[in-house]
């Protein structure tokens, strides 16, 4: 009985690891095949206007060493933390105010339904009257980008969760305190993942609109800078370590949502 078993468990494994072998496989030969693709486009056009993987490679390298990419990068990343830390604080709570509370959910869901209609980048010009080309201006457009989603998830979430639990729980005589933490929020958590996967994204892009437009520092400034003297590869540089910073984050959001997810069906 014990060898059955075993080899029950051993049988069973050997899915799995199969799966994510083909997934990591299928997902290195898809880089493969871009990376294949804008080569040979690359080298068949002028330098100027697509440079190959090599030659975006060797500039960022160079600029990379040079510090003035790492400069920019962290100059970027310093707008991107401030202005989404702000609009988590701040979006988390309101979301779960305006879903455990109908009235004022009925009392926020004018504004939310225009800012959320309302293109953030339409108000940088506004933002560049109010606060002029200082990190205000792209503070406020980043937090503007992501407090929405966040918002609007949390706030889907909280609604959404069954009514037979919060009976449940008041049955058992749990506070509204008790149940907004024990039962709302874990039930909540896909929502609240799902909106700060978006906002994530959403803020990436206003960091980038904000420092192309407003800013004489960040990879966006130095994006601007480099498109303006055709310096293609330079561009294509800079722009590469906007990728991985957004790659890095989603990675970090899905890491967070696992472990959530885990809490949750613990």
């Amino acid at each position: 009985m014990t060898i059955v078993a075993e080899q029950s468990i051993s049988l069973g494994d050997r899915p799995r690891i199969t799966f994510w072998a083909e997934k990591n496989t299928l997902r290195v030969a898809s880089i493969m095949v871009l990376l294949i693709g804008w080569q040979l486009a690359g080298m068949s056009t002028e330098a100027y206007v697509l440079p190959t993987p090599l030659e975006v490679f060797a500039s960022w390298w160079r600029l990379t060493m040079s510090g003035e990419l790492l400069t920019a990068a962290g100059s970027s990343a310093f707008v991107f933390v401030l202005g989404f830390a702000a609009a988590l604080s701040l979006g988390l709570p309101l979301g779960i105010a305006t879903g455990v509370s109908r009235p004022l959910g009925y009392f926020f869901d004018t504004y939310i339904t225009i800012f959320w209609s309302t293109p953030s980048i339409a108000l940088l010009p506004l933002l560049v009257v109010w606060f002029g080309l200082t990190l205000e201006t792209k503070l406020i457009l980043v937090f503007l980008s992501a407090f929405w989603p966040l918002v609007i998830n949390t706030q889907v979430g909280i609604q959404n969760v069954d009514k037979s639990y919060v009976e449940v729980a008041t049955a058992f005589g749990a506070r509204r305190s008790e149940i907004l933490r024990h039962v709302l929020f874990p039930a909540a958590v896909p929502y609240l993942v799902a909106g700060v996967r978006i906002a994530v994204g959403r803020a990436i892009i206003g960091v980038i609109v904000a420092e192309l437009y407003t800013s004489v520092t960040g990879l966006g400034a130095r994006m601007t800078y480099y498109s303006n003297f055709f310096q293609v590869a330079n561009y294509f540089a800079a722009l590469l370590m906007f990728v991985v910073f957004s790659v890095i984050t989603t990675e970090a959001v899905r890491v967070i949502e696992h472990r959530f997810s885990r809490w949750r069906t613990a």
